[in-house]
């Protein structure tokens, strides 16, 4: 019978002549008619967006990020770092527990992030 056959990891497949045993017992043989590939499976695996995104901070123009919700449903992630990647809402309580222990006299560095902005003029 023929059958599309690779010989390796990123070979091409090459149909050829193959000798297949007769099923044994508890097997079935199933003959394949037809088959197809769905397009958008394809578009997905082309396509060039795929990874993470991550923002830090916010450009001093046009804050707002907008983007289709395909394209997270395709496996693109979206992260940033606003706040230091603190959640405002349910950080709040350590962070305000930190600075009344005056934790905050550890910090042995200040840079102000918009004077170490890319574009900074």
């Amino acid at each position: 019978m023929a059958a599309a056959v690779a010989w390796g990891a990123g070979k091409p497949l090459v149909i050829e002549e193959v000798n297949v045993n007769p099923p044994q017992a508890m097997e079935i043989r199933i003959k394949v008619a037809c088959t197809s590939v769905c397009r958008s499976d394809i578009t997905a695996w082309e396509s060039q967006g795929w990874g993470l995104t991550v923002t830090l901070g916010v450009p001093k123009v046009k804050p707002e990020v907008t983007a289709h919700y395909g394209i997270f449903l395709t496996g693109r992630t979206l992260k940033g770092s606003l706040f230091g990647g603190w959640k405002p809402k349910s950080d709040l309580p350590s962070l305000v527990d930190m600075y009344t222990k005056k934790l905050e006299n550890l910090l042995t560095m200040f840079s102000p992030g918009d004077k170490n902005a890319i574009g900074h003029a």
